[in-house]
């Protein structure tokens, strides 16, 4: 595949929105317009999100604000920075505010990715009870809750991982979502804050690089926050773009 900077982008997005999509279809939560899609969780703030589909504009915009203020939960609009764009004026003029931002990344696979000195073992999510704890592991590494409805039924191409290390303990978690374009989406690694600090982040890495590798998938994406970062260039991740995520 001919990859260039611009659709490594596109296939990132589109690896992160396909997952959203395809989540809240299964729970009859996904909401599509021609302008824009959504999907909300009457009960819970996750996975509440609104996809734009056209070129960023006050109208537009305007659309999205009239249809959330009329749901009963917050919503989060992610938005791809271009070059040459104040986006940051055109939604404060809405009375969007950025609720937080990550950096677009992807790394070319087809390298070895050894087992790391820390050692952790991903075992994938099967069964109720290791939906729960895997919920309760997302939920102290990031601070929000995601139901174990999402994990123990999800798309066929997601792959969610409680991992643990070489004591059997839980120390965090991780999912692989894959992408018809040989894309290795990687989502939702955390480690619990009484794990944190030990080379468990990195040794999650290696393993989930390792196993879209065995799958033959191409490319690994990922949205990185500021903190994880160092993390994934170390790894060989290049940035492709920024994502800034508004709130009203």
């Amino acid at each position: 595949m001919n990859t260039t900077t611009l659709n490594l982008t596109e296939a990132n997005f589109d690896n992160l929105t396909a997952y959203w999509a395809e989540t809240s279809k299964l729970y009859k939560m996904h909401f599509a317009g021609e302008d824009f899609s959504y999907c909300v969780n009457l009960d819970a703030e996750w996975p509440n999100r609104v996809w734009l589909h056209q070129p960023l504009t006050p109208a537009l915009l305007q659309a999205v604000k009239e249809k959330i203020q009329g749901l009963p939960q917050p919503m989060v609009v992610p938005y791809v920075h271009q070059p040459n764009q104040d986006a940051d004026k055109v939604f404060a003029a809405q009375g969007f505010r950025v609720a937080f931002e990550q950096i677009g990344m992807s790394l070319k696979l087809g390298n070895t990715y050894p087992h790391q000195q820390t050692r952790v073992i991903l075992k994938p999510v099967t069964h109720s009870n290791e939906a729960t704890l895997w919920s309760e592991l997302f939920e102290q590494a990031f601070g929000y809750y995601i139901s174990p409805k999402f994990v123990a039924n999800h798309p066929k191409n997601a792959q969610f991982f409680t991992v643990y290390n070489h004591t059997n303990e839980p120390v965090g978690t991780a999912m692989l979502y894959r992408t018809q374009k040989n894309i290795a989406g990687i989502h939702m690694v955390g480690i619990t804050p009484n794990m944190r600090r030990q080379g468990y982040a990195e040794a999650i890495m290696h393993e989930v690089l390792q196993l879209a590798t065995v799958q033959q998938l191409e490319y690994a994406t990922l949205q990185a926050s500021a903190m994880g970062k160092g993390l994934y260039l170390k790894l060989g991740f290049a940035e492709g773009f920024v994502m800034k995520s508004y709130i009203l």
